[in-house]
């Protein structure tokens, strides 16, 4: 019993290899956009920023290829500028971050962060609404 269990443990002893803690993490970003409805923008008209620890790059042009982002271990976060609004805003497109777009990310982890963007037609119906929503 006692050969077995050393066997077992020198065969499994190196198969998980600890991570360098300076390994960096990287975040995969991709950028959709829905245009549904007349809107015209392509992911690369709206910038994408990355706060967090030294990340590389810190900014960047959307890409629907995705963009690799290195940053060290820690917290981070997402966002981008553009012609966007988080309420439903007529000719302006309502982001959609997943998950991964924000948090914390570990030495050597890789998170794929994926932005949607959906363009706001004009609609006469949603713009009486808003404007009631408004007039009260």
């Amino acid at each position: 019993m006692e050969i077995q269990v050393k066997r077992f443990f020198l065969s499994n002893l190196y198969t998980s290899l600890p991570i360098n803690p300076t390994t960096p993490g990287e975040v995969i970003i991709t950028k959709n956009v829905i245009n549904q409805g007349g809107g015209t923008n392509k992911p690369s008209d709206f910038t994408i920023s990355v706060s967090g620890n030294n990340p590389s790059p810190a900014s960047f042009s959307g890409s629907t290829d995705g963009i690799t982002v290195q940053l060290r271990a820690g917290k981070f976060s997402v966002i981008e500028e553009g012609p966007i609004s988080s309420d439903y805003v007529p000719g302006k497109y309502t982001p959609n971050y997943s998950a991964d777009c924000n948090g914390t990310i570990k030495s050597g982890e890789t998170k794929n962060c994926i932005i949607t963007n959906k363009y706001n037609p004009f609609i006469p119906e949603k713009v009486c609404q808003l404007y009631n929503e408004i007039k009260e």
